[in-house]
């Protein structure tokens, strides 16, 4: 005998993961912003900077935060292989996509919504990676609508956060826009979320909720430990550019 079962959230999980979120976008965007000339190592180095934040802080961590949120009675393990993968994917697609946009002069509509598509399919690739990497005895159902709209959610989240980048110039208004590609890349996660059931034994059904602080413990710490190992390196990036930058014009340019 079988039971469709249909997970609940964890609500201070989630809102960590949306700070999360918010973080590494900041970051991601005041990196992005101070690139200017991708052929010189300065540059580049902001480029690997801004796509660690972007893809594994801003996108990456918050949905494997949000996995932690999300809480179904059963016994749920990751493949690390895979997860390692999806995170790879986060950062590899959001970097093209970055330089894709940043290689440019000015900023043009075409490229935009290239980059912004290649962005959104990662970022789609990365969370459906991580989805795969479950393991449980049950079986996952998707719901069509809500994983089409997940990508196009995906998509759009990219293209804004991308003219975000390279139009936005003042602190305080890169610190408002993280929030709002915060709030979006959320979006994105758990309205696939939403749309994600299980059909599962009876006798692997738990009687409550695994207290995931127990035996997620393990998730907890990797996932703990990885961002802010992410968000350290591209702070660590970031500042080693802009301190060469510095010694080189006395300033700290950024791009116009």
């Amino acid at each position: 005998m079988t039971i469709n079962l249909v997970g609940t959230f964890n609500w201070t999980l989630v809102a960590i993961s949306y700070m999360v979120s918010v973080f590494g976008a900041f970051i991601g965007l005041c990196l992005a912003g101070m690139m200017t000339d991708l052929r010189s190592g300065m540059n580049r180095s902001l480029l690997v900077g801004s796509a660690i934040a972007f893809g594994g802080g801003a996108i990456w961590s918050m949905h494997f935060i949000g996995m932690l949120a999300y809480q179904v009675p059963l016994i749920i393990s990751y493949d690390a292989t895979l997860t390692a993968g999806s995170m790879l994917a986060a950062i590899v697609m959001t970097g093209v996509a970055v330089s894709m946009v940043g290689s440019q002069p000015k900023l043009k509509l075409g490229r935009l919504i290239a980059a912004g598509t290649l962005m959104g399919l990662g970022v789609a690739c990365m969370h459906y990676l991580g989805i795969l990497a479950m393991h449980m005895e049950a079986e996952m159902h998707h719901n069509p609508l809500m994983v089409a709209a997940s990508v196009v959610i995906a998509i759009i989240v990219s293209m804004v956060g991308l003219w975000i980048a390279f139009t936005v110039r003042r602190a305080w208004q890169r610190f408002a826009s993280a929030f709002i590609i915060g709030a979006a890349v959320c979006g994105m996660h758990y309205s696939a979320m939403f749309g994600v059931s299980f059909t599962a034994p009876v006798k692997q059904v738990l009687k409550q909720i695994p207290n995931i602080w127990v035996s997620g413990f393990d998730l907890i710490a990797y996932t703990s430990g990885t961002v802010v190992l992410i968000l350290f390196i591209s702070v660590i990036l970031g500042g080693t550019a802009a301190i060469s930058r510095e010694s080189q014009t006395g300033t700290v340019p950024e791009r116009t």
